[in-house]
């Protein structure tokens, strides 16, 4: 979605939109990981799972901090 989004920072609140689409595929991944973990548990490696929640809300964090610097980009 960055990468796509990327294309239209000439566009600031085009690229604003496809860093908030990222930020919110990024959330639902953590809800679907930690459903899976819930759900599936016994069936996978909930240590992977917890991981990856933790690599995936870092990145939340990293993708928001870019929106809100973003905001503040003149173009």
């Amino acid at each position: 979605m960055i990468a796509e989004g990327y294309a239209k920072r000439h566009q600031k609140f085009g690229f604003q939109k496809y860093l908030d689409d990222a930020l919110a595929e990024s959330n639902e991944t953590i809800v679907s990981l930690e459903q899976t973990k819930d759900i599936y548990g016994s069936f996978i490696d909930k240590n992977l799972c917890e991981e990856l929640v933790k690599k995936y809300d870092i990145l939340s964090k990293q993708i928001y901090t870019l929106r809100m610097a973003w905001r503040n980009f003149n173009v």
